[in-house]
């Protein structure tokens, strides 16, 4: 009798722990899963190394920098550089932003009142880098392949802004693409990349963040560059397929969720920034899933090691606490 009720109650027991079982998988199927976009899994709040001043950018009530750094603290970032963006704001508008948010923003000179027809309008630039606001020179944009500006690195006016950023112990961005859209000028990698070159030997104390690594180099491309080249570093904005999509840009041709480039970036992580290319209604509003999609997607693969110097390390070493200041 006894091991009757031994059996009974067993088989009872495995009864409703299939029942509980298939209640839990049947509300494990409607339960929707919200995933955070904080990046907390690394020691330190991250710092953003790419994102344009937009004060048109509104979404929900907000507008210009109070939009972005509502946006940063939905996604756990602790500041950003910050610079302006052609046609809509200029750097004494950053530099406005900075005052609001010192302890978020750190400002950057853009190429605003630039005229590489007129050296003297290097005066202009030099007089703004006197002031100590700005933390660097930046997005200069040289070969732009969707913009159809094509100014080679090289061009003496060019090398004089670069010059200046040594001067005061800054580093310089630099947007070189090897790609063009434009059929009267069309793209010579090897020839772009030549320049460029030549201005990183000329202007070997200045301390160069290609902006993308450049749209269209591939990873070996950019490796072979910055194994020749000890002060270029490259900043990661706008590769991934969300900012892509947002921006309607071919996911493919910026993706870095690939074998050889999560190779390169463990092999070299000295040499890479975090950033997000941040600029708008659509990319102010969505900044947290570009955070979270490098968080979710590159993080993991990387070491600790590559992981902490790409998204905070080596933007308080070049940018933030440069040797020399």
């Amino acid at each position: 009798m006894q091991k009757t009720w031994f059996v009974l109650t067993l088989l009872l027991c495995c009864a409703l722990t299939l029942s509980a079982v298939g209640c839990g998988s049947e509300a494990s199927s409607s339960t929707v899963i919200v995933q955070t976009t904080s990046p907390t899994s690394l020691s330190s709040r991250w710092i953003d190394a790419h994102a344009h001043l937009d004060p048109g950018a509104s979404v929900d009530g907000l507008s210009g920098a109070d939009l972005l750094v509502s946006r940063m603290d939905e996604a756990g970032i602790d500041k950003v550089v910050l610079w302006n963006l052609r046609g809509i704001s200029v750097s004494a508008d950053v530099a406005e932003a900075y005052r609001s948010y010192a302890d978020r923003i750190i400002p950057f000179r853009g190429d605003d009142g630039l005229d590489v027809n007129d050296p003297a309008s290097l005066d202009l630039i030099a007089a703004d880098l006197d002031t100590g606001i700005f933390r660097g020179l930046g997005e200069i944009v040289t070969r732009h392949g969707n913009r159809e500006t094509y100014i080679p690195v090289d061009h003496p006016v060019m090398l004089g802004l670069f010059q200046l950023a040594a001067e005061h112990g800054i580093p310089v961005c630099v947007h070189m693409d090897t790609t063009s859209l434009s059929e009267s000028e069309p793209a010579d990698e090897e020839e772009w990349l030549a320049g460029f070159e030549r201005a990183l030997d000329q202007c070997s104390s200045t301390t160069f963040i290609w902006t993308h690594c450049g749209i269209g180099p591939s990873p070996d491309v950019v490796r072979r560059m910055l194994d020749r080249h000890p002060n270029l570093y490259g900043d990661l904005s706008a590769r991934n397929p969300v900012w892509a999509n947002m921006r309607e840009v071919s996911p493919e041709l910026l993706s870095i969720d690939t074998p050889e480039w999560i190779d390169l970036l463990n092999d070299r992580p000295s040499r890479f920034l975090f950033g997000t290319d941040a600029y708008g209604d659509v990319t102010y509003a969505g900044y947290p899933d570009i955070v979270a999609w490098f968080e979710e997607r590159i993080v993991p693969q990387l070491s600790r090691k590559a992981a902490e110097a790409i998204t905070r390390g080596n933007a308080e070493r070049l940018i933030l606490f440069p040797a020399g200041t």
